[in-house]
């Protein structure tokens, strides 16, 4: 979900793009060198509230993506394990293993540390994807 237009609209573009490094990992010294402004400017924009709004809306996305693409690979994972199950015993006998010792494990991620989303709606993205792993586990 992209950031909201009022959040743009507050902002120059030069202030939006500073944002959007910060939120992608950059220092404050690196977004200032890169925009070619002090880092003095950088500093007052940050104590802004619209900036600061616009930077935690960039972050809270960052993590939702982040964690969205990372249990997409967890399940491809799942499934790339599940596929060595009918490979030669050695590798079946690993491949099963780690299925075992992942599954076993009691796993309870925890929220982002800015979640994009309300802790109802995290808990219920947490009971699907919980609701998810138990049916896979029941068709293998």
């Amino acid at each position: 979900m992209p950031p909201s237009k009022q959040m743009q609209t507050k902002l120059n573009a030069k202030q939006q793009l500073a944002a959007q490094q910060l939120a992608s990992g950059l220092t404050g010294r690196q977004v200032a060198k890169a925009l070619n402004i002090n880092p003095a400017t950088l500093s007052g924009w940050r104590q802004r509230i619209d900036f600061q709004l616009y930077l935690h809306e960039l972050t809270a996305q960052a993590e939702q993506t982040l964690t969205e693409s990372l249990t997409g690979l967890r399940l491809r994972a799942l499934e790339c394990l599940g596929e060595l199950l009918d490979a030669s015993p050695p590798i079946a006998l690993k491949a099963a293993t780690a299925i075992l010792q992942t599954t076993l494990r009691n796993y309870e991620p925890l929220p982002p540390s800015r979640p994009a989303v309300d802790a109802t709606a995290w808990n219920g993205m947490l009971e699907a994807l919980k609701n998810a792993n138990h049916a896979e586990a029941e068709a293998t």
